[in-house]
């Protein structure tokens, strides 16, 4: 049996604590380069039982670790001659092993570790935020929901969104950003960007502010510029693009507004339903073909109300979390 075997036999009683005094003599006398090398030896069989190579780095890490307890504990040893020899080594063998577990537990979850699945959610009334992994920044939209991977940013930026949300990318050409929707993928580098994409509405909607983006289909893809959108309307299939004269007047909800360009009383109850988290009625069902156009830049629940009556036939009863619209006589 060669020297340096001997030394790890040494070391592993030591470790499992039923080394003899003589072996514990034999391990204290070890000092300097001849330590530093039954260290490396050491620690590197250790690793490799284990199946894992072990990086040059990696070792180097271990080695200044360990040696620098080595260190301490020879100027403990030096001050109090009456410690026993144990003391060394015993630390020494306890605190490689340790770190050697420790690296392998790391390699070996990293290999195995199930993907998880994380999810941001803004429900019914409520907006929320989110800085992702990569340190671009999300904000939700009343009843929408972001879902994401533990592999951002490292193999992909892909991120699945239900509802709407505004997007500021952090800008890395290596790993494209992508939003996928249940039909359209929007694709960007580093860009600002609004994405509606409401189950319950006809349009998917992604307006440009700053940057460029591209929208794409199974059939279909536009590459779209600032103050632009494109939309994908589920009934026809198709994709088209279209200018917008201020892209950020375009996404009003984040500065607490709500724009009216046509819709009907039954879409603008829809969207009540979202913002508000209340629930809504018609006595009549006339009322709900009703249009409206106009901007209500404060955006609370009774300025909106008030809009509805003022510019139609309509009145309102609130019960409670219940919102009632009948026709004026």
């Amino acid at each position: 049996m060669d020297k340096m075997q001997e030394y790890f036999e040494m070391l592993d009683k030591l470790y499992e604590g039923h080394s003899t005094q003589e072996e514990n003599q034999a391990l204290d006398a070890l000092s300097g380069k001849e330590g530093a090398q039954v260290f490396d030896a050491y620690s590197r069989s250790h690793w490799e039982a284990e199946h894992i190579p072990l990086a040059d780095e990696q070792r180097q890490r271990m080695h200044n670790d360990i040696m620098s307890r080595v260190s301490a504990l020879e100027d403990f040893k030096r001050h109090d001659s009456r410690r026993t020899m144990l003391t060394l080594w015993s630390v020494a063998a306890a605190v490689c092993l340790l770190l050697v577990a420790a690296l392998v537990g790391y390699k070996v979850a990293q290999n195995n570790i199930m993907e998880q699945t994380f999810v941001v959610v803004a429900d019914k009334g409520e907006q929320s935020s989110v800085v992702l992994p990569d340190g671009s920044r999300v904000r939700l939209n009343s009843e929408s929901q972001l879902t994401y991977t533990s592999s951002f940013n490292s193999k992909e930026r892909t991120l699945t969104l239900s509802g709407e949300a505004y997007f500021e990318v952090a800008r890395n050409e290596k790993i494209p950003f992508i939003v996928r929707t249940n039909e359209v993928e929007i694709t960007a580098l580093g860009t600002k960007f609004n994405v509606r994409a409401y189950d319950d509405e006809s349009n998917i909607v992604a307006t440009l502010v700053e940057g460029k983006i591209k929208t794409a289909t199974e059939e279909q893809a536009l590459i779209i510029s600032p103050n632009t959108n494109s939309t994908f309307d589920r009934n026809n299939r198709t994709l088209k693009m279209t200018p917008v004269e201020n892209a950020e007047h375009a996404v009003p909800w984040l500065r607490n507004e709500v724009v009216f360009k046509g819709e009907t009383l039954a879409q603008v109850a829809l969207l009540l339903e979202r913002m508000y988290d209340v629930e809504i009625e018609f006595d009549n069902e006339q009322i709900t073909s009703y249009k409206y156009h106009g901007l209500v830049r404060n955006n609370d629940l009774h300025n909106i109300l008030s809009l509805i009556v003022e510019s139609s036939p309509v009145t309102y009863r609130l019960q409670g979390n219940n919102i009632v619209f009948s026709k004026q006589n």
